[in-house]
C-alpha cells in the first residue's frame, strides 16, 4: 500500500521547482538532487521532500527558493500554502510571456529566405512578406471586438462555452482519453478557419491557465494563418510562421478574456490601496500575471 503523502503542498512545491529548472535549461534532464540543492538538502531529505514527507513552508525557505530560481516569492509562497498547484505556479511565472515576436527568430527567418530562396528579391519587397514580420494587433483587436459584440459580452468574466455556442464551426471537447499532461490541442478541418475542434482533458481543472490555453487555441480558428504564397516559401518559413501564429494566439486570448474597455471600467472601481491586481484577476477569472500584462499594454498604449 502506498504511503500517504503527509505534506502534499510541499510536494507540489518540489514539482514547481523542477518545472522552473527545466524551463531554465531545457536541453538536459534535471535531477532531483538539483531541486534539493536549492535548499542545500542531502539526497535523503530531497527524496522526502519530493514524496511529500518533508514540509517546506518557512519564510526563509520560500525566499531562498525564490532567490535561487529568480521568481516572485509570492508565487512560491502560494504554491507552498496550497493556493496554487505546481502547474498554476509555473504558469504564473512563465505562462504569460511570449506576446511579441522573437527578434532572433525574425532575423533567422529573413536570413533563411535570403539564403535558401534563389528568387527571394521579389518576395522580400512584397507586402505579404513585410506583414509576415510585423505584429499589427489591429486585426486581432477587430476580430475580438466582433466576437464580443456577437455574444453580447458586457461584463466579465467571459465564458468560453458562450463563444462556442455562437460559432457553429467551433467545438470544445473534453476528451476522456486525453491525459492532463497532453495539454490543449486544436484540430482544424480540411480548410483552416472553416471548422476547428479544441480538445482538453476532463481531468484538467478549468482554472485560469486552462482558460487561457483554450482561448489561445481559439485564435487559430478566428485568425488567418501566417503564410506567403508559394510552396517553397511556406516550407522555408514554416517554423517562423508557427511562432508568429502562437504569439498572435496569446495576444488574441489576452484581449478576448480581458478587453481594454472592461479592464479600464473595472480598474476605475478598485481601491488603489487594495491588491487590485488580484481582485481584477478574480473578476475576469484569469491569472494575476495576465492582468499585469494587460495593464502594462493599456498604460503603454496611452503614453
Amino acid at each position: 500500500m502506498a504511503e500517504k503523502v503527509r505534506f502534499p503542498y510541499s510536494q507540489q512545491l518540489f514539482h514547481f521547482c523542477h518545472k522552473v529548472l527545466c524551463q531554465r535549461d531545457p536541453s538536459r534532464k534535471i535531477k532531483d538532487q538539483e531541486v534539493g540543492a536549492l535548499l542545500g538538502l542531502e539526497s535523503a531529505e530531497c527524496s522526502h521532500w519530493k514524496n511529500g514527507r518533508k514540509a517546506i513552508k518557512s519564510i526563509q525557505e520560500i525566499y531562498q527558493i525564490a532567490r535561487a530560481l529568480s521568481v516572485d516569492p509570492a508565487i512560491v509562497g502560494r504554491v507552498a500554502q496550497g493556493e496554487l498547484s505546481s502547474q498554476q505556479g509555473f504558469a504564473e511565472s512563465y505562462g504569460y510571456c511570449g506576446f511579441a515576436l522573437d527578434p532572433l527568430r525574425v532575423a533567422k527567418a529573413k536570413r533563411d529566405v535570403f539564403c535558401q530562396l534563389p528568387s527571394s528579391g521579389d518576395l522580400q519587397h512584397s507586402t505579404a512578406f513585410a506583414r509576415l514580420f510585423d505584429l499589427d494587433l489591429t486585426e486581432v483587436e477587430k476580430k475580438v471586438a466582433e466576437i464580443h459584440k456577437r455574444i453580447h459580452f458586457l461584463a466579465p468574466p467571459l465564458y468560453l462555452p458562450e463563444v462556442v455556442m455562437h460559432f457553429a464551426g467551433l467545438t470544445l471537447l473534453a476528451d476522456p482519453e486525453r491525459g492532463p499532461e497532453a495539454g490543449v490541442a486544436c484540430m482544424h478541418g480540411e480548410t483552416q478557419g472553416a471548422s476547428a475542434r479544441i480538445v482538453f482533458s476532463p481531468r484538467q481543472q478549468m482554472d485560469a491557465q486552462l482558460r487561457f490555453e483554450i482561448a489561445s487555441c481559439m485564435g487559430s480558428y478566428f485568425l488567418p494563418p501566417s503564410r506567403v504564397e508559394g510552396d517553397e516559401n511556406r516550407k522555408v518559413l514554416h517554423d517562423y510562421a508557427q511562432h508568429r501564429d502562437a504569439v498572435r494566439g496569446r495576444q488574441f486570448a489576452s484581449h478576448l478574456l480581458v478587453p481594454t474597455p472592461l479592464l479600464l471600467a473595472e480598474l476605475s472601481q478598485q481601491n488603489p490601496a487594495a491588491d487590485y491586481v488580484q481582485l481584477l484577476a478574480e473578476v475576469f477569472w484569469v491569472a494575476p500575471a495576465l492582468i499585469r500584462r494587460r495593464l502594462w499594454d493599456v498604460l503603454a498604449a496611452q503614453k
